[in-house]
């Protein structure tokens, strides 16, 4: 789960209704926006193409810490391309406090039962 306050890299799939498939080198033609909480902001990255002969239409956008601030959030927005569609991608936010944290510090794995202190979860 994301963390309030931290940046977090988003994937999205631009698809083509009519050749039913993924659209490739199509990031350049998407208009984004956010839904922090109810209320909409545009985001201020660039969307970036992960793989147009691989993986045509997925794209990732990176939303900056100051951007990932709500505890609901949605991605979705609209290509320029004919026939193509964003389908809204939405991620829930943790504030970090409470709750079951295992990651890893200083190459050892952290369970720490719930406090988030002093670990990667923090």
């Amino acid at each position: 789960m994301a963390l309030i306050g931290n940046a977090v890299v988003i994937k999205y799939l631009a698809w083509n209704n009519l050749l039913v498939a993924g659209q490739a080198a199509d990031a350049a033609n998407h208009t984004l926006r956010l839904v922090v909480d109810g209320v909409e902001i545009t985001p201020s990255g660039t969307p970036v193409e992960v793989d147009d002969v691989n993986l045509p239409g997925m794209c990732v956008l990176t939303i900056t810490a100051a951007e990932n601030i709500g505890t609901i959030m949605t991605l979705g927005g609209l290509s320029s391309t004919a026939n193509v569609t964003i389908a809204p991608v939405s991620w829930s936010n943790s504030t970090g406090t409470g709750g079951l944290c295992i990651g890893i510090n200083a190459g050892v794995v952290v369970n720490n039962g719930g406090s988030n202190a002093g670990s990667d979860c923090s």
